[in-house]
Protein backbone atom coordinates (compact mmCIF):
# COMPACT_ATOMS: atom_id res chain seq x y z
CA UNK A 1 0.00 0.00 0.00
CA UNK A 2 1.50 3.33 -1.13
CA UNK A 3 2.08 6.25 1.34
CA UNK A 4 -0.13 9.42 0.95
CA UNK A 5 2.81 11.45 2.89
CA UNK A 6 4.80 13.34 0.82
CA UNK A 7 8.65 13.68 1.92
CA UNK A 8 9.16 16.82 4.24
CA UNK A 9 11.13 19.75 1.51
CA UNK A 10 15.00 20.13 2.70
CA UNK A 11 15.54 23.57 4.38
CA UNK A 12 16.21 26.45 1.93
CA UNK A 13 19.69 27.03 3.78
CA UNK A 14 20.31 23.49 3.56
CA UNK A 15 19.90 23.62 -0.13
CA UNK A 16 22.06 26.32 -0.78
CA UNK A 17 24.70 24.67 1.42
CA UNK A 18 25.00 21.62 -0.56
CA UNK A 19 25.26 23.11 -3.92
CA UNK A 20 28.33 25.08 -5.24
CA UNK A 21 29.02 28.38 -4.94
CA UNK A 22 30.51 30.48 -7.46
CA UNK A 23 33.49 32.43 -5.21
CA UNK A 24 32.77 35.80 -7.36
CA UNK A 25 36.51 36.56 -7.61
CA UNK A 26 35.23 38.96 -10.53
CA UNK A 27 33.16 41.30 -8.27
CA UNK A 28 35.50 43.93 -6.08
CA UNK A 29 32.80 43.22 -3.58
CA UNK A 30 34.23 39.63 -2.78
CA UNK A 31 37.61 40.63 -4.41
CA UNK A 32 38.86 43.50 -3.08
CA UNK A 33 36.79 43.52 0.43
CA UNK A 34 37.64 42.04 3.40
CA UNK A 35 34.45 39.84 5.31
CA UNK A 36 34.42 42.18 8.26
CA UNK A 37 33.57 45.05 6.39
CA UNK A 38 31.15 42.90 4.39
CA UNK A 39 28.91 42.01 7.34
CA UNK A 40 29.06 46.05 8.43
CA UNK A 41 27.65 46.95 4.28
CA UNK A 42 25.10 43.34 4.40
CA UNK A 43 23.82 44.13 8.07
CA UNK A 44 22.58 47.68 7.11
CA UNK A 45 21.25 46.08 3.95
CA UNK A 46 18.85 43.84 6.03
CA UNK A 47 18.60 45.78 9.31
CA UNK A 48 14.81 46.37 10.38
CA UNK A 49 12.76 49.84 9.87
CA UNK A 50 9.40 51.13 10.82
CA UNK A 51 7.22 50.85 7.78
CA UNK A 52 6.24 54.65 8.22
CA UNK A 53 3.45 53.97 5.04
CA UNK A 54 1.98 51.71 7.83
CA UNK A 55 1.71 53.83 11.64
CA UNK A 56 0.30 53.14 14.55
CA UNK A 57 -2.80 55.26 15.37
CA UNK A 58 -1.90 57.93 17.07
CA UNK A 59 -4.03 57.65 20.37
CA UNK A 60 -3.16 53.72 20.89
CA UNK A 61 1.14 52.47 20.91
CA UNK A 62 2.53 55.31 19.03
CA UNK A 63 5.73 56.51 20.67
CA UNK A 64 8.71 58.13 18.99
CA UNK A 65 11.23 55.63 17.59
CA UNK A 66 7.97 53.16 17.74
CA UNK A 67 5.59 54.80 15.76
CA UNK A 68 5.04 51.68 13.17
CA UNK A 69 5.16 48.53 12.52
CA UNK A 70 8.87 46.76 11.81
CA UNK A 71 9.97 45.63 8.57
CA UNK A 72 13.09 43.77 7.13
CA UNK A 73 13.69 44.45 2.92
CA UNK A 74 15.71 40.53 2.39
CA UNK A 75 16.22 41.40 -1.42
CA UNK A 76 20.11 41.28 -0.70
CA UNK A 77 19.51 37.64 0.28
CA UNK A 78 18.37 36.31 -3.46
CA UNK A 79 21.31 38.68 -4.84
CA UNK A 80 23.19 35.43 -5.41
CA UNK A 81 24.51 32.40 -3.37
CA UNK A 82 27.31 33.79 -1.63
CA UNK A 83 25.74 36.86 -0.63
CA UNK A 84 23.15 34.28 0.94
CA UNK A 85 25.97 32.19 2.78
CA UNK A 86 27.37 35.39 4.32
CA UNK A 87 24.29 37.43 5.29
CA UNK A 88 21.83 34.65 5.78
CA UNK A 89 21.94 35.18 9.65
CA UNK A 90 22.38 38.76 9.91
CA UNK A 91 17.97 39.29 9.85
CA UNK A 92 18.15 37.20 13.37
CA UNK A 93 21.00 39.03 14.49
CA UNK A 94 18.78 42.93 14.00
CA UNK A 95 15.94 41.75 14.31
CA UNK A 96 13.66 43.32 17.21
CA UNK A 97 10.80 41.17 18.81
CA UNK A 98 7.95 43.23 20.82
CA UNK A 99 6.07 41.69 23.56
CA UNK A 100 3.31 43.96 25.00
CA UNK A 101 2.91 42.79 28.42
CA UNK A 102 0.82 46.33 29.36
CA UNK A 103 -2.38 44.97 27.97
CA UNK A 104 -2.11 41.54 29.69
CA UNK A 105 -4.73 42.03 31.39
CA UNK A 106 -7.35 43.30 29.32
CA UNK A 107 -5.54 41.98 26.37
CA UNK A 108 -3.91 38.62 26.98
CA UNK A 109 -4.36 37.33 23.22
CA UNK A 110 -2.31 40.27 22.34
CA UNK A 111 0.83 39.07 24.42
CA UNK A 112 -0.14 35.52 23.27
CA UNK A 113 0.10 36.08 19.86
CA UNK A 114 3.27 38.30 20.41
CA UNK A 115 4.68 34.97 21.96
CA UNK A 116 3.41 32.57 19.08
CA UNK A 117 5.19 34.55 16.53
CA UNK A 118 8.60 34.34 18.56
CA UNK A 119 8.25 30.73 19.23
CA UNK A 120 7.88 30.44 15.23
CA UNK A 121 11.20 32.25 15.00
CA UNK A 122 13.00 30.62 17.20
CA UNK A 123 11.73 27.16 15.21
CA UNK A 124 12.55 28.99 12.08
CA UNK A 125 16.09 29.45 13.32
CA UNK A 126 16.66 25.78 14.68
CA UNK A 127 15.16 24.20 11.26
CA UNK A 128 16.01 26.01 8.92
CA UNK A 129 19.60 27.12 9.43
CA UNK A 130 20.61 24.74 12.29
CA UNK A 131 20.87 26.69 15.27
CA UNK A 132 19.61 25.26 18.45
CA UNK A 133 20.39 28.67 20.21
CA UNK A 134 18.30 31.32 18.65
CA UNK A 135 19.93 34.70 19.10
CA UNK A 136 18.06 37.36 18.25
CA UNK A 137 19.25 41.08 17.91
CA UNK A 138 16.26 42.51 20.28
CA UNK A 139 13.88 41.77 22.71
CA UNK A 140 11.40 44.20 23.63
CA UNK A 141 8.99 44.06 26.27
CA UNK A 142 6.61 46.46 27.04
CA UNK A 143 5.16 46.32 30.30
CA UNK A 144 3.16 47.84 33.66
CA UNK A 145 4.92 48.42 36.64
CA UNK A 146 2.58 45.64 38.34
CA UNK A 147 3.03 42.88 35.41
CA UNK A 148 6.88 42.99 35.97
CA UNK A 149 6.41 42.83 39.57
CA UNK A 150 4.23 40.19 39.32
CA UNK A 151 6.32 37.94 37.35
CA UNK A 152 4.80 37.91 33.90
CA UNK A 153 7.92 38.92 32.63
CA UNK A 154 9.84 35.93 33.66
CA UNK A 155 7.16 33.24 33.38
CA UNK A 156 6.03 34.28 29.98
CA UNK A 157 8.83 35.76 28.54
CA UNK A 158 12.14 35.04 29.86
CA UNK A 159 11.70 30.88 30.26
CA UNK A 160 10.81 30.78 26.79
CA UNK A 161 12.99 27.62 25.58
CA UNK A 162 15.60 28.82 23.07
CA UNK A 163 15.18 32.81 23.58
CA UNK A 164 18.82 34.65 23.42
CA UNK A 165 17.92 37.84 22.82
CA UNK A 166 21.38 40.42 21.98
CA UNK A 167 19.70 43.57 23.81
CA UNK A 168 17.01 43.50 26.46
CA UNK A 169 14.47 46.42 26.60
CA UNK A 170 11.79 46.96 29.33
CA UNK A 171 9.79 50.15 28.71
CA UNK A 172 7.40 51.78 31.55
CA UNK A 173 5.30 54.04 29.65
CA UNK A 174 3.30 56.62 31.21
CA UNK A 175 0.57 54.95 31.38
CA UNK A 176 2.03 51.70 33.28
CA UNK A 177 2.60 53.35 36.40
CA UNK A 178 0.41 52.51 39.16
CA UNK A 179 -2.89 54.57 39.46
CA UNK A 180 -1.43 56.81 36.75
CA UNK A 181 -4.39 58.42 35.43
CA UNK A 182 -5.16 59.71 39.37
CA UNK A 183 -1.42 60.88 39.52
CA UNK A 184 -0.59 59.03 42.40
CA UNK A 185 3.52 59.14 43.17
CA UNK A 186 5.80 56.70 41.07
CA UNK A 187 6.92 53.68 42.89
CA UNK A 188 8.52 50.45 41.46
CA UNK A 189 9.24 47.33 43.73
CA UNK A 190 11.97 45.47 43.64
CA UNK A 191 11.00 41.78 44.50
CA UNK A 192 10.87 40.46 40.72
CA UNK A 193 14.46 41.32 40.51
CA UNK A 194 15.97 38.27 42.21
CA UNK A 195 13.45 35.86 40.86
CA UNK A 196 14.96 36.94 36.84
CA UNK A 197 18.34 36.42 38.38
CA UNK A 198 19.79 33.39 36.09
CA UNK A 199 16.67 33.82 33.68
CA UNK A 200 18.49 36.40 31.54
CA UNK A 201 20.66 34.83 28.79
CA UNK A 202 24.13 34.88 28.16
CA UNK A 203 23.58 36.45 25.10
CA UNK A 204 22.16 39.07 26.65
CA UNK A 205 24.69 42.04 26.12
CA UNK A 206 22.92 45.43 27.13
CA UNK A 207 19.38 45.22 29.49
CA UNK A 208 17.73 48.85 28.93
CA UNK A 209 15.31 50.01 31.13
CA UNK A 210 13.25 52.53 29.42
CA UNK A 211 11.18 55.24 31.71
CA UNK A 212 8.47 57.62 30.66
CA UNK A 213 6.19 60.27 32.47
CA UNK A 214 4.66 63.55 31.84
CA UNK A 215 7.08 66.12 32.34
CA UNK A 216 5.13 67.27 35.27
CA UNK A 217 6.74 64.50 37.07
CA UNK A 218 9.96 64.62 35.99
CA UNK A 219 11.47 65.00 39.15
CA UNK A 220 10.13 61.99 40.66
CA UNK A 221 10.99 59.94 37.75
CA UNK A 222 14.98 61.42 38.26
CA UNK A 223 14.67 60.10 41.76
CA UNK A 224 13.47 56.68 40.63
CA UNK A 225 16.30 56.49 37.55
CA UNK A 226 18.80 57.43 40.26
CA UNK A 227 17.78 54.89 42.61
CA UNK A 228 17.50 52.00 40.11
CA UNK A 229 21.28 52.44 38.42
CA UNK A 230 22.75 52.67 41.83
CA UNK A 231 21.26 50.17 43.91
CA UNK A 232 20.24 47.57 41.20
CA UNK A 233 21.76 45.13 38.70
CA UNK A 234 20.63 42.15 37.09
CA UNK A 235 22.71 38.48 36.75
CA UNK A 236 22.47 36.40 33.47
CA UNK A 237 22.52 33.16 33.37
CA UNK A 238 26.40 32.21 32.94
CA UNK A 239 26.55 34.79 36.28
CA UNK A 240 27.92 37.91 35.06
CA UNK A 241 26.06 40.55 36.50
CA UNK A 242 24.98 43.57 34.51
CA UNK A 243 25.02 46.80 36.14
CA UNK A 244 24.41 50.50 35.40
CA UNK A 245 26.96 53.33 34.48
CA UNK A 246 26.27 55.98 37.29
CA UNK A 247 28.44 58.43 35.48
CA UNK A 248 25.74 59.50 33.63
CA UNK A 249 27.65 58.73 29.79
CA UNK A 250 25.56 55.80 29.23
CA UNK A 251 21.67 58.07 30.58
CA UNK A 252 19.53 59.31 27.74
CA UNK A 253 17.26 61.74 28.14
CA UNK A 254 14.67 62.57 26.03
CA UNK A 255 11.55 64.77 25.85
CA UNK A 256 8.30 64.46 23.57
CA UNK A 257 4.93 65.88 22.83
CA UNK A 258 2.43 63.30 22.89
CA UNK A 259 -1.63 63.09 23.02
CA UNK A 260 -2.99 63.86 27.14
CA UNK A 261 -4.79 60.44 26.81
CA UNK A 262 -4.24 56.90 25.69
CA UNK A 263 -6.91 54.21 24.54
CA UNK A 264 -9.81 56.83 25.80
CA UNK A 265 -8.09 57.43 28.88
CA UNK A 266 -7.13 60.65 30.07
CA UNK A 267 -4.76 62.05 32.66
CA UNK A 268 -6.74 63.23 36.01
CA UNK A 269 -4.75 66.51 36.45
CA UNK A 270 -5.57 67.53 32.50
CA UNK A 271 -9.24 68.41 32.40
CA UNK A 272 -9.62 71.68 30.75
CA UNK A 273 -8.97 70.26 27.41
CA UNK A 274 -5.46 69.86 27.04
CA UNK A 275 -4.88 67.87 23.77
CA UNK A 276 -1.27 67.51 23.85
CA UNK A 277 1.22 67.29 26.92
CA UNK A 278 4.94 66.88 27.28
CA UNK A 279 6.44 63.68 28.36
CA UNK A 280 9.96 63.25 29.66
CA UNK A 281 11.90 59.35 28.89
CA UNK A 282 15.35 58.27 30.81
CA UNK A 283 16.85 55.13 29.61
CA UNK A 284 18.94 53.10 32.05
CA UNK A 285 21.94 50.79 30.52
CA UNK A 286 22.91 47.60 32.13
CA UNK A 287 26.05 46.19 31.10
CA UNK A 288 28.74 44.14 32.20
CA UNK A 289 31.36 46.12 34.49
CA UNK A 290 34.18 45.71 31.65
CA UNK A 291 32.04 47.27 29.41
CA UNK A 292 31.03 50.30 31.18
CA UNK A 293 34.35 50.79 32.21
CA UNK A 294 35.46 50.14 28.80
CA UNK A 295 33.53 53.33 28.00
CA UNK A 296 34.48 55.80 30.39
CA UNK A 297 31.54 54.55 32.83
CA UNK A 298 31.65 53.81 36.40
CA UNK A 299 30.27 51.56 38.48
CA UNK A 300 28.16 52.21 41.64
CA UNK A 301 30.28 51.23 45.02
CA UNK A 302 26.84 50.17 46.42
CA UNK A 303 25.66 47.93 43.34
CA UNK A 304 28.89 46.01 43.26
CA UNK A 305 28.56 45.23 47.27
CA UNK A 306 25.06 44.35 46.57
CA UNK A 307 25.98 41.73 43.84
CA UNK A 308 28.86 40.08 46.00
CA UNK A 309 25.76 39.61 48.57
CA UNK A 310 24.14 36.05 47.56
CA UNK A 311 21.38 36.97 50.14
CA UNK A 312 20.41 40.34 48.99
CA UNK A 313 17.20 41.41 48.60
CA UNK A 314 17.02 44.50 46.15
CA UNK A 315 15.17 47.68 47.65
CA UNK A 316 12.49 49.01 45.79
CA UNK A 317 11.74 52.59 45.11
CA UNK A 318 8.76 54.75 46.35
CA UNK A 319 8.37 58.36 45.92
CA UNK A 320 6.65 60.07 49.10
CA UNK A 321 3.20 60.38 48.78
CA UNK A 322 3.12 64.34 49.27
CA UNK A 323 2.48 67.08 47.11
CA UNK A 324 5.71 67.95 44.90
CA UNK A 325 7.50 71.37 45.19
Amino acid sequence: MESNHQPAETPLHQRIVSQQVDAQKDSPLFSLLPPEVRSKIFALAVAEYEDVDNPYPIDASWRPSHCAPRKICLNLLLTCRAVYLEACFLPFESIEQSVWLNRAHSHPMLWAQAMQKINKLLATLEQQLGHAKGEIGCLHVYATVEAVEQGILLKQVLRSPGLHPRQLVLTISHDDWPDWNWDAPLRFEADWIKRISGAISSSTQVFNIELEAVEQKKDQLDVVGKHIAEHWFFRRSDGTVLYADVSGKCLRVSQWIGPSSWRNEGWALDLNGVKKIKYYNLVITFESQLTVKAKGGMVSEAAKRNAADPLYDHLSVRIADTPES
